[in-house]
């Protein structure tokens, strides 16, 4: 008889070893996920700021185009942003006015294209195209 109890508290103890096995694999999945859940919400915060300063690029950009020989420039930005940079390029286009813009917020950056074509005096801005949004590589 007593061979069979302890044959039975060593089962005991194995099955609950396996629990604590399973518990602890299950808690370190659990960990990953929410550390991969706190990276891209972090990551959506800045870009959101970085698509808002492309846009602070689109707006600048008309007041350059009236000089065709400004092939870049940088658009000024408030001091609270620090080393945000947004900078603009012309590129080659025809009658249009095909521009990129850059912007850098920290080690993450974003590019767009712009088209502008002459509408009634002024500038008009018909098309953009996100080129790239990410960890500035």
């Amino acid at each position: 008889m007593r061979r069979a109890s302890g044959s039975r508290r060593g089962f005991a103890v194995a099955t609950a070893l396996c629990m604590v096995a399973i518990a602890g694999v299950a808690m370190a999945a659990v960990c990953a996920l929410l550390a991969a859940d706190v990276r891209r919400t972090l990551s959506g915060d800045v870009d959101a700021q970085l698509r808002q300063l492309l846009i602070a690029g689109e707006i600048d950009a008309p007041a350059h185009l009236s000089d065709p020989t400004q092939q870049a420039w940088d658009t000024p930005l408030p001091m609270a942003l620090g080393s945000a940079q947004v900078r603009t390029s012309r590129v080659a286009d025809g009658d249009g006015a095909r521009l990129r813009v850059s912007a850098r917020l920290g080690d993450r950056s974003a590019r767009e294209d712009l088209r502008f074509d002459r509408s009634g005096g002024g500038w008009r801005l018909v098309g953009a195209e996100m080129l790239a949004l990410g960890d500035g590589r």
